[in-house]
């Protein structure tokens, strides 16, 4: 019988997000969208990336389009992440590259996985995620999680993270949270 113990490695917040958008206009995105159920057969997170949004359909979506496999950043409708609870679908996300994702809505579980994975989701007003949807695919955004604000072009639009979701956020998500707070050295 083996004595050992995993290695619990945590992975501290990227406080700065920059690269190109896509947008998902689209209300109620649900995560059998996201990443459909016939994948989900493992428990791991390893390759899901090339299966992510392959349920989603809507006019003018391709996710085959350079513009979404190069996405690090995700505007999306409103309650993006409906449907089950299903923390695959945050996995496939950030397999395929997606880095932050930025809305008005987000079902709460989905955003709750995100936030316990290290996916920064931020909520911003209509207001703003209108002003970001004027953006074309493929645009250049900037997120400064340390100072809440997003830029894309002249645009300069704070945010606010709960003290929670953001301490989660820099210890790299909930295992890197508990690791820190929890275990004060390796077990041999």
């Amino acid at each position: 019988m083996s004595n050992s113990s995993a290695v619990v490695t945590a992975v501290p917040m990227v406080t700065a997000i920059q690269g190109p958008i896509f947008k998902v206009p689209k209300n109620d995105v649900d995560t059998d969208q996201i990443i459909p159920a016939r994948y989900l057969t493992k428990s791991d997170k390893s390759g899901f990336g090339p299966f992510v949004m392959e349920g989603l359909e809507f006019e003018g979506f391709d996710r085959n389009s350079p513009a979404f496999k190069q996405a690090k950043v995700l505007l999306v409708g409103e309650n993006f992440g409906c449907g089950s609870s299903r923390e695959h679908a945050v996995w496939a996300l950030q397999a395929h590259g997606i880095q932050a994702i930025i809305g008005t809505t987000f079902a709460r579980i989905f955003y709750q996985n995100s936030i316990a994975c290290g996916l920064p989701i931020i909520r911003v007003s209509p207001e703003d995620i209108k002003k970001l949807f004027s953006l074309d695919n493929g645009a250049a955004i900037h997120i400064d999680l340390e100072k809440k604000l997003i830029q894309a072009g002249d645009q300069r639009i704070p945010f606010a993270l709960d003290e929670y979701d953001e301490a989660l956020l820099r210890d790299g998500g909930l295992v890197g949270f508990a690791y820190k707070r929890y275990v004060t050295e390796p077990r041999a």
